[in-house]
């Protein structure tokens, strides 16, 4: 089921219209997936539990009429397509390619499709998986600019603005040293973090204007 189907079923919504929490109950299950086990909730409820509820959760969400139909995937998908509109100005159509993308990235990733959070990069935007952040993205060395420059106003000088072209193809992302962060998932290593007042990134010298404030190991 897409996003598309799921959307259909919240604008004609029946008595029918049911999911039901479907736990792993495995021996490492938690109190808190076993408690939701078989509880049914209409597709639309915004009390639902959001899954994943934590990380390494497998627990899903199945239609009552239909158990077989796992929609777990889709019901992300539209959670995650909900908050890319509303944390951005970007379109629907543009909205329903980051959630897509998203969703297939994660199904492709054995190693953190089960974490609750992550970050997606797809070569022009840094998004968190949860699609409430987004952000402009750069990476490696551009490969060509334009300058161009502002007319000369009674508010002050003439100001120089640089535009940097960046090349996100998969050949470019292989160059060693000039190509962007390769596209796809990653994770934050929380212990790795750090801050250009001191270590390494002081050490060589890079600007805080360049790399901001903090640092974080993405793996």
């Amino acid at each position: 089921m897409d996003i598309a189907h799921i959307m259909q079923l919240l604008t004609n919504r029946t008595d029918n219209t049911l999911i039901k929490f479907i736990s792993d109950k495995g021996e490492n299950s938690c109190d808190v997936c076993l408690k939701f086990h078989e509880k049914t909730f209409q597709i639309d409820d915004q009390e639902k539990p959001e899954l994943p509820i934590h990380p390494n959760c497998k627990c899903k969400y199945v239609l009552v009429d239909n158990p077989i139909v796992d929609v777990t995937a889709s019901i992300e998908k539209e959670k995650i397509f909900q908050n890319i509109l509303s944390s951005s100005n970007l379109s629907e159509d543009e909205a329903k390619q980051l959630a897509d993308q998203i969703i297939n990235a994660k199904k492709s990733n054995e190693k953190i499709r089960y974490q609750k959070l992550f970050l997606f990069f797809n070569g022009s935007k840094l998004i968190s998986s949860d699609g409430k952040l987004i952000l402009n993205a750069v990476s490696g060395i551009p490969v060509s600019k334009t300058e161009n420059f502002y007319k000369l106003s009674i508010a002050g000088p003439v100001k120089q603005i640089t535009q940097k072209v960046f090349d996100y193809s998969s050949r470019r992302q292989g160059e060693e040293n000039q190509g962007g962060v390769p596209q796809g998932l990653y994770s934050i290593d929380c212990k790795e973090s750090g801050s250009l007042l001191n270590g390494n990134f002081k050490k060589h010298g890079f600007g805080v204007n360049a790399w901001g404030n903090y640092h974080w190991l993405l793996i």
